[in-house]
This record gives C-alpha cells, structure tokens and sequence, in this order.
C-alpha cells in the first residue's frame, strides 16, 4: 500500500510538473508572439488613421479579435498553472481562478466559501473544479456578461456550489447531465435563464450553511 501511495505521489507530481512546463511555454512563446503581433497592429492603426482611414474599422476590428483570443489563451495557462494539489485546498484554487478571470475579463466576480479542514478525494475536487472552469467559460463568451458569483461550501464528504452569471448563456438544463460527478452521486442543475445562468451542484445532499461574501479586493486572503 505504501508503495502504491507513493507511486500516485510521484504521477501526480509529474503532471503537475508537466502542465506547469506546458503553461511556461505558452506564455513564453505563443502569447508573447500575439502580443507583438498586437503592437504590430496598433502601430499599423494609428498610420492607417492618417493615410488610409478606410482600413481603420477593419483594424480596429482586428486587434478586437486579437484581444479576445489573448485573453482566453491567458485563461488557459491559468488553467494549466492553477491545479488541486495535495497542500492546497479546492477553495484555495477556486478562489484563485476566479480572481484571476476577472483581472482578465474586467467582468466583476464575487465569492462566497465555507471550507472545513476535511478534504474531499482528489478525483472529486479535481470535477468540481473542473465544472467551475466549464461555467466560467460560458460567462467569458455570453453576450452582456457583467458579473459572476460563486459560492462553494464543502465538508467532506459533502459539498454544494452554487454558481451565476449574467450574460446570454449557452448552456441548457441537459448539459451536465452526464458529468463525471453524476457517477459519485451528485447532482448537477442547469437554471437558465432569458438573461443569465445558475448552476448548482449538490453532492450527497449538502446544505449550505452561512459563509462570508469576500468582495474582490478580499478574495487574496483565501489564495
């Protein structure tokens, strides 16, 4: 047993280090090469304001797009940086992400967490994060998107999350009908609505308890 445990350790220590190399080669190579390609453009809109202004909307679009994709490519290094690891806890890494997709997007995002020192299976932590990524992910491409709340209370082993936005979402009430946590007795529900989303998740029947709202200038004392 004790050498089983310690080969998981070494697997898991070893994805960890992979997806951070993945993330550093991101960073240092594609997203360095969009944003020069970004100054290219710009340099080429201020020319083209004098010289050419018929070519003005087609750039400004240009580096519009170009932005979008900057930040979602951002996103996705912060995806592979910020993982659950065994000395941080699910919160920690939620609280994390979520303040790191605001500074981001500019959207506004609020967090309220209730934590207990008891640690839900790695696996599990791992889908809940996971199905956080998936929610935040419809918000950064809904139309009219402003705010996200999350709220997340666990006590292994039982957990809710509660999560919104409110944008235009693109998620209906089947979309989580056959997520992975459905198969450790969960129970995911997708509220949409004409304007915004509420997703909720309820593993084995847990009721939220009161939780402090951190605001976004508080949600570094929980990372």
């Amino acid at each position: 047993m004790d050498v089983a445990m310690i080969f998981t350790a070494l697997r898991q220590r070893a994805a960890f280090e992979e997806r951070e190399r993945l993330a550093r080669e991101m960073h240092d190579g594609i997203a360095q090469e969009l944003v020069a390609l970004g100054y290219r453009i710009d340099v080429t809109r201020r020319h083209a304001a004098n010289e050419a202004p018929n070519l003005v909307q087609a750039l400004d679009d240009a580096r519009g797009d170009l932005s979008r994709v900057l930040t979602d490519l951002r996103l996705r290094i912060a995806d592979l940086r910020l993982a659950v690891r065994p000395d941080q806890g699910l919160g920690a890494v939620v609280g994390a992400r979520l303040q790191q997709f605001g500074a981001a997007s500019g959207l506004t995002v609020g967090l309220r967490l209730n934590e207990s020192t008891y640690r839900l299976p790695a696996h599990v932590e791992t889908l809940i994060y996971r199905l956080v990524l998936d929610v935040l992910a419809d918000a950064r491409h809904a139309h009219g998107t402003t705010a996200v709340e999350l709220r997340l209370d666990v006590n292994a082993p039982q957990a809710w999350l509660h999560m919104s936005h409110d944008g235009i979402s693109g998620m209906g009430v089947n979309n989580f009908a056959d997520h992975p946590l459905t198969a450790v007795g969960a129970e995911i529900l997708v509220q949409p609505g004409e304007t915004g989303v509420v997703v909720t998740l309820a593993l084995n029947a847990r009721r939220p308890r009161h939780s402090p709202y951190l605001v976004p200038e508080r949600m570094r004392l929980i990372s």
